[in-house]
């Protein structure tokens, strides 16, 4: 099954850029936050909440697992601090540095852990490396404790570069072609 297409792409991005070295499943979490923030009416950006609602719709027991919390809690909390903006649906979605800085320090986690391809893991980590407002805010009051879940994000990574699969679970192949 093709879990992101081409055309799904955030902003109209494809292999060829920025997420080519993205599974399907972590392009899928990207075109998820998009989706959050379009939800929310967010249409000024995509922020680094936007991809942890992203990370929770697409893979909700990782996270569970990694935060060490409900999922539903940190949901819950994301959309506490997130106030709604006024819609356009023309807008495009830029991220916010916060975000880049996310998606940034995936791309690091995945270099770090020898892995060819950045995966749901190292967004996990990525995400949980930077700060924002609204981010913190939502995981200080889901009751995140952010040095912990960075520890056990930073463990299955650690155990998935010691069978070579560089973080990526079986359920995170690298990019199909299409």
């Amino acid at each position: 099954m093709v879990l992101a297409r081409r055309e799904d792409y955030p902003m109209g991005m494809g292999r060829s850029t920025e997420f080519g070295n993205y599974t399907d499943r972590a392009v899928r979490v990207v075109v998820l936050a998009q989706e959050e923030a379009r939800g929310m009416m967010h249409d000024a950006y995509i922020g680094p909440e936007h991809l942890l609602l992203g990370l929770l719709h697409a893979e909700p027991d990782a996270v569970q697992t990694a935060l060490g919390v409900w999922p539903d809690d940190v949901r819950e909390a994301i959309m506490r601090f997130a106030s709604p903006g006024p819609l356009d649906t023309s807008a495009s979605f830029p991220f916010t540095p916060e975000a880049l800085d996310a998606l940034k320090a995936a791309q690091r986690a995945s270099r770090e852990f020898h892995s060819d391809h950045v995966g749901i893991k190292h967004l996990l980590f990525g995400v949980l490396s930077v700060h924002g407002d609204r981010l913190d805010r939502a995981l200080e009051h889901a009751g995140v404790d952010r040095d912990s879940a960075h520890a056990r994000v930073m463990a299955a990574l650690a155990q998935g570069r010691s069978t070579g699969r560089g973080g990526a679970t079986g359920s995170d192949r690298p990019p199909t072609s299409g």
